[in-house]
């Protein structure tokens, strides 16, 4: 093989590592910009409750994988900062997964999820409980 082909075959290689459909993206949450523990020594548990798994493709844009984290967050989109490392440059939302070289089944690798400003989980407005009016409110009419 002459070196002209194999730096062709090189590229398409390298190239196929990032095309993939309805694969796992992993993103690992980290709380005030730095990761707590290791991720060596990690428990099932522990590892759920920090880490994130997306099923996305590479046309998806980087806005596409916020948005499915909103589903399992409830942290908004403008409030998440995406880096491939900690560290690293931020994720261009507007740049397919492909454009951004994300690679399948990072698992080992997870991209970094950086919350700015931390909310606990919502209750939707239909779970919630109706209040009992406080007690100086039981006679007037906002009690009703």
């Amino acid at each position: 093989m002459c070196e002209g082909c194999f730096g062709e075959r090189l590229e398409a290689l390298n190239i196929q590592r990032y095309v993939y459909d309805d694969a796992f993206i992993y993103v690992a949450l980290s709380e005030d910009g730095a990761l707590s523990a290791p991720l060596s020594k990690t428990t099932r548990r522990t590892q759920k409750n920090k880490c994130f798994k997306v099923k996305m493709s590479s046309t998806d844009t980087i806005n596409d994988l916020k948005i499915q984290l909103y589903k399992q967050t409830g942290q908004t989109p403008n409030d998440q900062l995406l880096y491939r490392e900690l560290g690293g440059s931020l994720l261009d939302g507007d740049s397919t997964l492909f454009e951004a070289r994300i690679e399948k089944n990072n698992a080992d690798q997870p991209l970094i999820l950086i919350a700015q400003s931390m909310s606990a989980v919502s209750a939707k407005y239909d779970e919630q409980q109706p209040r009992a009016p406080e007690r100086g409110f039981i006679d007037t009419a906002l009690a009703h």
